[in-house]
């Protein structure tokens, strides 16, 4: 429900701010992948499978073709609802279950990250490309998405990024 309509995608690809990875399997459309880049960040907006195909890897395969082909970057970062802010059991379930499929393919949760985006309690997830650090300061998550976000959210109220000491 949280995905942009597709209208929003479309002029945004068309002026250069977002990019989308289609994959096929058996020569099939099977699932696709939006991103935003600047600099040698890479923020994931959106990993889809279509539903037939789920359930056979092809999730992993995607993601890991993915890193392959951004390589040349330094960090992967994505935005994982936070299960610890729902009270509906389900839900629960199945945003664990997401923040562990990325986890299984390598990438971290930032810790000590309050961070609201039109409301939404997620968590930020990130993946060194370049090998460079194994854990990702609070401070500068806060400034890579505030970077990514640049350009994109034309009301920065909707975002709240803040250190938080637990």
């Amino acid at each position: 429900d949280e995905i942009p309509p597709l209208f929003v995608f479309e002029k945004c690809i068309k002026e250069g701010t977002l990019e989308c990875y289609m994959y096929e399997h058996d020569g099939e459309e099977s699932g696709y992948i939006v991103t935003r880049k600047r600099d040698d960040l890479v923020f994931l907006l959106v990993l889809a499978i279509d539903k037939k195909m789920r359930g056979k890897g092809l999730g992993n395969a995607m993601l890991e073709e993915f890193k392959e082909s951004v390589k040349d970057r330094k960090i992967i970062l994505l935005e994982a609802e936070n299960p610890e802010a729902t009270d509906d059991e389900k839900e629960i379930v199945n945003r664990k279950k997401r923040i562990s499929f990325y986890e299984k393919l390598g990438f971290k949760v930032t810790e000590n990250l309050k961070y609201l985006l039109v409301g939404i309690d997620y968590k930020i997830l990130y993946y060194f490309l370049d090998n460079s650090g194994n854990s990702l300061e609070t401070k500068t998550a806060i400034e890579y998405m505030d970077k990514l976000y640049e350009g994109i959210l034309r009301d920065k109220t909707k975002l709240v990024m803040e250190e938080i000491n637990e």
